[in-house]
């Protein structure tokens, strides 16, 4: 999947994306079970991965010059902290 952004759709997907971790973060700390929980876990990494890509699109010298970003879905590993 591609998703091209310009930089006002980039600036709000960062900032939704950024108010959905900081929700989440509480919402896995209030759940008891541990299936859920596992599944919340997966949903934040996935979350903090888009993020990853918006940050690097900011760095990078197309996304100053104000040009469209596009990014590209790619595979997700989520390492569980024992």
């Amino acid at each position: 999947m591609r998703l091209t952004l310009n930089d006002d759709e980039r600036e709000l997907l960062k900032r939704l994306l950024e108010s959905d971790l900081g929700d989440l973060r509480f919402e896995i700390a209030d759940t008891e079970s541990k299936p859920m929980r596992d599944d919340l876990k997966r949903d934040e990494a996935m979350l903090k991965a888009i993020l990853g890509r918006l940050e690097r699109a900011d760095d990078d010298d197309a996304a100053a010059d104000g040009e469209a970003v596009v990014i590209e879905a790619e595979e997700v590993v989520i390492v569980e902290e024992e």
